[in-house]
């Protein structure tokens, strides 16, 4: 069974010079995203389970290294982690 996340609302994107931003008014905290952290952002625009997640970003090209496609375990495991520390951030709840 998948868990879903979905970006909470009180959250701003800021985009300066190639780097995202999240801005949460409520704990008065800023988060930097890379590339994937922003791609991911994005998509949890809409309710997200961690598969999806990484489909999308195997899908996207953003996770190739030297030339060469991002194992899935380990890509699983980066967005495991992501939506770990944004939800720990209070950025991203589950949705059903």
């Amino acid at each position: 069974m998948n868990t879903y996340y979905i970006r909470k609302n009180n959250c701003e994107t800021v985009e300066i010079d190639d780097q995202l931003m999240i801005v949460n008014s409520d704990n008065f905290t800023v988060t930097n995203l890379n590339g994937a952290g922003g791609k991911c952002w994005a998509l949890l625009e809409k309710r997200q389970s961690a598969d999806t997640l990484v489909k999308n970003l195997l899908g996207s090209g953003d996770n190739a290294a030297d030339g060469q496609q991002t194992n899935f375990a380990r890509l699983q495991a980066d967005v495991e982690a992501f939506l770990s520390q944004m939800a720990a951030y209070g950025l991203i709840e589950h949705a059903g």
